[in-house]
């Protein structure tokens, strides 16, 4: 099984605060890829770097050091 296709954004959220959001993609053939939801931050962080450090660890938490995201796991 080959990789999972996903990516990690940091969005500025109201009031200036800023929450991870880890997307998956659909699979869908086009000019354009296209992700959906696959995980968010439940709290927002006071800056992006903040948010960025989280989002990584939880897409770490979703594969194997080595090996990566290569199958489907319940997101935490």
């Amino acid at each position: 099984m080959g990789l999972r296709d996903i990516a990690l954004t940091v969005r500025q959220a109201p009031g200036g605060r800023f929450i991870w959001r880890l997307m998956e993609g659909s699979g869908d053939i086009g000019p354009f890829p296209t992700y959906v939801r696959l995980v968010e931050a439940e709290d927002s962080f006071d800056s992006y770097s903040s948010a960025l450090v989280a989002g990584m660890a939880a897409l770490r938490r979703l594969g194997s050091p080595v090996q990566g995201p290569q199958q489907r796991i319940e997101p935490p």
